[in-house]
C-alpha cells in the first residue's frame, strides 16, 4: 500500500473527427482522465504527408534489412508530433545508412587490401631469390612492359610462354607468370593472358628489394591491413547494435500500424484530431480498450508533457480504497509532495464505525444495504466494510439487535 499520490501521465489520443465526441465520452466515463490542451499541436495531422515519410523510411531501411539492429526488444516510445518523429528518425536512419556505407566500402578496401598482399606474400615465396625484381616490376617504363600475372597451374597458353615469358615461378596454390615484352605488345599480352584466366598482380611500389626484408615487410603490412580490418569491422558491429535506430524502427512500428488504420480517410478528409490530456493510468492498453469497447478505433500512446504544464495530482486508489475518497475530498487533493491518506482511511474508518458500534444484526443490514446502493452509486460501497466490520464486533462484543445471544467467556461486554 504506497502513502503517496498517484503518478500521472500526458497521454495523447489520434481519432478520426467524426468519432472525437464517442472518444470523449469514453474517456469521461473512465474517471481517470483530465483534458487539457497542447499548445505544441497547431492544426490537424497529415495523413497523406505521414505516409510519404513512413514510406521513405522503409524503402531506406529496406537496402539494409540484414544489417539493421534488432528492434524486437525495444519498447516504443514517442515525444512529440508523428510528423517531426518521422522527420527525426529518418534523419537518424540517413545518419546511419550514410556511416554504414561508408564503414562496408572500407572494410571492402580493407579485404582487397589484405588478398592482394596475400598473393604478393605466395608469389614471394614461390620466386625465392628472385623475389628482389619485384620493386622494380612496379615501376613502369617507356621503354619495356613489365607485370607479373597469376595463373591458375599449368592454364597458361604456349604461344603467349614462347613469345614473351621471361619466367613462371609455380606456388602453394598459383602459377606465377612474369612477362617483359615491348609496349607495343602490351595489349597482345594482356588479351592472351585474360583468356587464360590470368590476372596482373598488384606489387606494392615501395617494397624492400632483399627477399627476406621483402616476407617481413608484406607479413607487417598483412597485420596491419587485418588490424585496421577488424578495427572496421568492429565499428559496422557497434552500429548494428546501435540502440537509437533500434529504438527508430520500434516507434516506425507504432506509426506504420497507425498510417495503416487511417487508410479510411478520404482525400478531402486527410486529418485526424488529438485528444490530449492528463490520466492516472499506467498503460495505455486500458484506454484503449476503453475506447474499442465504444467502438471508436484510434491510437494511444503516452508523451512528454509541454512545457510548462502542471501535472494534476491523482489519489492512488483501487477498487477497495476508492469509496473512501469521498472524506479525503472534503479537505481536498493532497499535493504530489504530500501523503495520500485513502488507503489509511479504508482501514481506520470501518475499525472505528465498528467499535462504536458494534452491533451484528445492524452491521449486516448496513452491509446488505451498502451492496444494494453500490448498484447505482459506487461511492455506497464504504458501508460494505463498515458494516461487516460493526458485525464482526457484534460477535466480540456479543451483541445482536441489543440482545446477548452467546454469552463466550473470550467476549467482551459493557459495564454501566
Amino acid at each position: 500500500m504506497t502513502l503517496r499520490s498517484r503518478q500521472t501521465r500526458w497521454f495523447e489520443v489520434f481519432v478520426r473527427r467524426e468519432q472525437v465526441v464517442y472518444a470523449l465520452e469514453a474517456l469521461a466515463g473512465t474517471h481517470s482522465v483530465q483534458l487539457e490542451l497542447d499548445p505544441r499541436f497547431s492544426g490537424s495531422l497529415n495523413i497523406k504527408e505521414l505516409k510519404q515519410q513512413v514510406r521513405e523510411f522503409d524503402q531506406l531501411a529496406d537496402s539494409y534489412r540484414d544489417l539493421l539492429p534488432d528492434s524486437a526488444h525495444k519498447s516504443t516510445r514517442l515525444v512529440g508530433p508523428p510528423e517531426k518523429q518521422v522527420a527525426r528518425m529518418l534523419r537518424r536512419l540517413r545518419r546511419w545508412c550514410d556511416r554504414l556505407e561508408s564503414l562496408l566500402a572500407e572494410a571492402d578496401e580493407l579485404n582487397a587490401k589484405r588478398d592482394r598482399l596475400q598473393v604478393v606474400e605466395e608469389a614471394s615465396n614461390a620466386m625465392g631469390e628472385s623475389a628482389s625484381q619485384l620493386p622494380h616490376i612496379a615501376h613502369t617504363t617507356d621503354l619495356l612492359f613489365k607485370q607479373l600475372y597469376r595463373c591458375a597451374p599449368h592454364q597458361v597458353a604456349s604461344e603467349v610462354l614462347n613469345s614473351h615469358l621471361e619466367q613462371t615461378f609455380v606456388g602453394e596454390d598459383h602459377c606465377f607468370v612474369m612477362i617483359a615484352c615491348l609496349p607495343q605488345q602490351r595489349d597482345e599480352v594482356t588479351r592472351l593472358l585474360s583468356r587464360a584466366d590470368c590476372e596482373a598482380v598488384v606489387i606494392p611500389p615501395d617494397l624492400a628489394e632483399q627477399p627476406e626484408q621483402q616476407l617481413q615487410d608484406i607479413r607487417r603490412r598483412l597485420e596491419k591491413a587485418q588490424a585496421d580490418l577488424e578495427h572496421t569491422e568492429a565499428w559496422i558491429r557497434a552500429l548494428r547494435n546501435d540502440s537509437q535506430v533500434a529504438e527508430a524502427l520500434a516507434n516506425m512500428e507504432t506509426l506504420r500500424w497507425f498510417t495503416g488504420a487511417a487508410h479510411h480517410v478520404g482525400v478531402k478528409d486527410t486529418s485526424f484530431c488529438r485528444i490530449t490530456g492528463w490520466t492516472s493510468e499506467s498503460d495505455p492498453e486500458r484506454l484503449k480498450t476503453v475506447l474499442s469497447k465504444a467502438h471508436v478505433e484510434a491510437e494511444i500512446r503516452f508523451a512528454r508533457p509541454p512545457a510548462g504544464a502542471k501535472e494534476p495530482v491523482a489519489s492512488a486508489t483501487s477498487w477497495w480504497r476508492q469509496p473512501f475518497q469521498i472524506f479525503t475530498m472534503m479537505s481536498g487533493a493532497p499535493s504530489p509532495d504530500e501523503i495520500d491518506p485513502t488507503g489509511l482511511l479504508a482501514i481506520v474508518v470501518p475499525l472505528l464505525f465498528g467499535y462504536m458500534f458494534p452491533d451484528t444484526g445492524h452491521g449486516l443490514i448496513i452491509a446488505a444495504a451498502g451492496l444494494l446502493l453500490s448498484r447505482y452509486n459506487s461511492k455506497a460501497r464504504f458501508l460494505i466494510s463498515c458494516g461487516l466490520v460493526s458485525a464482526l464486533m457484534g460477535i466480540v462484543f456479543d451483541d445482536f439487535f441489543g440482545y446477548r445471544m452467546l454469552s463466550q467467556p473470550w467476549q467482551i461486554h459493557a459495564q454501566c
